[in-house]
């Protein structure tokens, strides 16, 4: 009888062991959390966002770009306004930066750049769920040109949305799938090895470290990295903080999130300041600083989860004034694709194109002259008026 029952105590003991050490696994801590995190991305599709973000150092100009193995990029310390956009597969970005005016580009030595005039530049990418479209002009000039691409080729790189914690398709390969958690995004494509209650500045944070291979903007390169994300359980587990370093310890950048807001009718918080420190950059990638290269500040300005309006992911929409450079890829399986300029007559962009695919000369249709403008709106008013001296006089017949 005690030897049945000591057996018994002890497949129990096991028993309880072996489900202590399952519950224990990062992997399944994490999995109670999952949950809410699910949640929170699927409540910011749709979404619009507008900030600002500013880039500042503390080294000397010409030291920071020798740093960073970088000539002096006009407007690399400039402010820069974004707007993006996402609703259903479709995606929308622009940037207004400063840069150079001038058209030998903007990179230049310091020595000449630092007292060059910058202008503003809109650069305008969208998907549409179809193609991949990006287009580009100076703020005061009307028109500028744009490119058509297949949706492969798509690139919607911003780093904003990344370190709120929601990851939204960013590459060609990955507009067939929704937005979602930044944190569960890693963990599907790396390793979970810690996940657990901690603190951080006073404050109660849930803890999560994951060892995952991250993309660089080139698309073809990734790099094995340890990110660390200390979330909030008050904000529905909102970052507080990251910090991506390489296999071997070096912090690469650290992200600090503060003054968290909820969204109006919405159960996310999102935080309308970021602070990012670089101890790397992508023109030196490899060599890392023991202390912050720079700081880019990140001010979140309007948020809405409201439809968007479906027009603003086609850029053909707004590049269609006379004149627009318009570069088809999507039109020839070709790198150079087809190149024709809007034409003034919107009746004549079927032929313009035709005319581009074929190599055959385009003759436009005439519109009509200022003369001709003037005599048919006078033909216009003057019907206009005998309309009107009618219906006066058939009022006047029946006083």
């Amino acid at each position: 009888m005690t030897k049945h029952i000591s057996l018994y105590f002890l497949v129990v003991l096991f028993s309880y062991s072996i489900n202590i050490a399952i519950a224990e696994t990062p992997v399944t801590i994490l999995e109670k959390v999952r949950k809410i995190l699910e949640q929170n991305v699927e409540q910011l599709d749709p979404i619009s966002l507008v900030w600002v973000s500013q880039r500042s150092t503390n080294l000397e100009l010409e030291p920071f770009f020798k740093k960073i193995k970088s000539e002096h990029h006009c407007g690399f310390l400039e402010p820069v306004n974004c707007v993006f956009m996402w609703e259903e597969g479709c995606g929308y970005l622009c940037r207004l930066s400063k840069t150079l005016a001038e058209s030998s580009g903007d990179t230049l030595p310091l020595a000449y750049a630092k007292d060059l005039k910058l202008s503003t530049h809109i650069d305008e990418k969208s998907v549409d769920g179809k193609n991949f479209y990006s287009g580009g002009k100076a703020q005061k000039d009307k028109i500028g040109g744009l490119g058509v691409n297949p949706i492969n080729q798509a690139s919607l790189y911003q780093i904003f949305t990344i370190n709120m914690g929601y990851k939204y398709p960013t590459f060609g390969d990955e507009f067939q799938t929704p937005p979602m958690s930044y944190i569960l995004y890693l963990a599907q494509n790396g390793e979970v090895l810690q996940a657990n209650q901690d603190s951080l500045d006073g404050e109660e944070v849930f803890k999560i470290k994951i060892r995952s291979e991250c993309r660089l903007m080139d698309q073809k390169t990734s790099v094995s990295r340890l990110i660390t994300f200390w979330c909030l359980p008050k904000y529905n587990y909102a970052i507080k903080r990251i910090n991506v370093e390489s296999l071997d310890g070096k912090m690469l950048y650290c992200t600090k999130n503060e003054n968290f807001q909820l969204i109006p009718g919405k159960t996310v918080y999102l935080p309308y300041h970021i602070t990012i420190d670089y101890y790397t950059f992508v023109t030196a990638f490899g060599d890392i600083s023991s202390s912050p290269l720079f700081t880019e500040d990140f001010f979140l300005k309007e948020i809405s989860t409201n439809p968007v309006n479906k027009k603003q992911f086609d850029l053909r929409n707004k590049y269609n004034d006379p004149g627009t450079l318009v570069t088809d890829r999507t039109l020839r399986d070709t790198d150079d694709g087809v190149s024709y300029y809007v034409p003034a007559n919107p009746a004549d962009l079927d032929r313009v194109i035709e005319s581009a695919l074929t190599g055959k000369d385009f003759t436009p249709t005439p519109l009509p002259s200022r003369a001709a403008i003037i005599i048919r709106w006078i033909i216009i008013l003057i019907g206009l008026g005998m309309i009107l001296y009618a219906g006066y006089r058939k009022f006047i017949q029946k006083i």
